[in-house]
């Protein structure tokens, strides 16, 4: 990865249909076993849930696209509160993976978290065990258990 080209902006309303094929790259394995159109309409569905649901709970300036040169791979959203920061959202189309610019990412913001005397806390579905071991690599460790979520903190 040449992390020279990786860059973040802030999200804005323009980036929704982004996001909407983000959030459906992501999330399409899960839909997939019901069939189109079903798949598709509740993939619409459920990104149009988080997505207003994000905008009312956190600060939309924390919601910031990845972007690899010039175009949009991903999404990272941090709600920056004193001590306290959450992870709301990483997310990369599956074509970014696995070449380390989530890693570089969580790390920044990890040494940010600490210049600013901070915790950085996420959740992460229990299927998810690849985003786990991340996690864990970079000092997370479980908090909490809490159904199909795991909370982490670090």
């Amino acid at each position: 990865m040449d992390t020279l080209t990786v860059t973040l902006r802030t999200a804005i309303s323009d980036d929704r249909p982004f996001l909407a094929r983000l959030f459906a790259a992501c999330r399409v394995d899960d839909f997939a076993p019901l069939g189109e159109p079903t798949a598709s309409q509740l993939l619409t569905a459920q990104f149009d849930l988080q997505y207003d649901s994000y905008h009312e709970q956190f600060d939309p300036g924390g919601d910031h696209i990845i972007m690899l040169h010039t175009k949009p791979i991903g999404r990272i959203w941090v709600n920056s509160h004193l001590d306290a920061w959450r992870l709301v959202d990483i997310a990369l189309l599956p074509e970014h993976r696995s070449q380390g610019v989530a890693s570089t990412l969580l790390r920044d913001l990890l040494d940010q978290a600490k210049t600013n005397s901070a915790t950085v806390r996420l959740y992460v579905r229990t299927d998810n065990v690849g985003a786990q071991r991340l996690y864990e690599r970079l000092g997370f460790t479980v908090t909490e258990s809490m159904g199909s979520d795991l909370q982490m903190s670090a």
